[in-house]
Parts: C-alpha cells; sequence; structure tokens
C-alpha cells in the first residue's frame, strides 16, 4: 500500500470542498418557492374544513361630486360670494376645496359636523391655499367666501 502524498492530499480536499460547496444547502424549515404554506384547516366533527379564503381590503367609498349647485341650496351665502370671486372664474368650487359631496351633503349629516367629516367633509387649511397663494397663511381662508354670522 502507497502512502498518499502531501500533494494528491490537498488536490483531493480542494475537489471534494469545490464539490460540496458548488450545491445549495437546503435551508431548514422554510417552505420552497413552489410550496404554498398550508392554510389553516377548520375541523367540523369529523371532517376538516379548508380555512376560508382571504377577503380583499374594503374600498373607500366613492364620492361623488355633485356640484356648487347643490351646496347653494342650504350654502346661500357662502355659494353668492363664491360666485363672484377668481376661484369660481378658475373652476375651483366649493368640492374642490370640501372634498366631493355625495357622502356628506344631506342636511342629516351636515348637521353633526363630526359625522360629515366622517363621511368626507373636508375644512382647508393655509398649506391647501399656498399649492396657489405662495404666500398664504391663516388669514386667507375667510376670504375663501363669505361666512354665516354666528
Amino acid at each position: 500500500m502507497r502512502i498518499p502524498t502531501l500533494a494528491s492530499l490537498l488536490v483531493a480536499t480542494a475537489t471534494l470542498l469545490l464539490v460540496g460547496c458548488s450545491q445549495e444547502a437546503p435551508k431548514l424549515n422554510t417552505p420552497r418557492k413552489e410550496e404554498a404554506a398550508p392554510s389553516v384547516a377548520v375541523r367540523a366533527g369529523n371532517e376538516l374544513t379548508p380555512a376560508p379564503a382571504p377577503t380583499a381590503p374594503r374600498a373607500a367609498p366613492v364620492r361623488e361630486k355633485l356640484g356648487a349647485g347643490q351646496c347653494r341650496t342650504c350654502h346661500r351665502i357662502q355659494y353668492d360670494s363664491w360666485v363672484k370671486s377668481g376661484h369660481a372664474r378658475k373652476a375651483l368650487d366649493c368640492e374642490g376645496c370640501h372634498g366631493n359631496g355625495s357622502e356628506y351633503a344631506t342636511l342629516e349629516v351636515m348637521k353633526d359636523l363630526a359625522r360629515a367629516k366622517r363621511a368626507g367633509l373636508i375644512f382647508q387649511t393655509a398649506d391647501f391655499c399656498a399649492k396657489c397663494h405662495p404666500t398664504a397663511d391663516d388669514s386667507y381662508l375667510p376670504k375663501a367666501h363669505a361666512h354665516k354670522k354666528r
């Protein structure tokens, strides 16, 4: 029997390392990409029922634009001052600032401010005005249209 030389041992070791390292080691406890994670099943009596399919998240309600004429019915003072304004000439109407009104326009909703806001009513800040008026501050807000005296 012949004793292997140091050179042949090195070659054999290098060959084993290269062959062994060329394959990716399996990852433990991780499903392969082609395998879907099992769904949770519910036991009903002696039978297993598959878990219900996940439901899509509920979409936000579509708020339709009603037009300034609809707002005029209850907000005559605001409408009459708006219609003479630069905003009206630029086609920036009530809903352009306050949000589309289909969900908050009813008297029942408008009488409850918190409910109207949940339904889409927006009260703008000076930041909104600054989109067109770079020097806008809080003094711009009351100038957008007339307001009822309280």
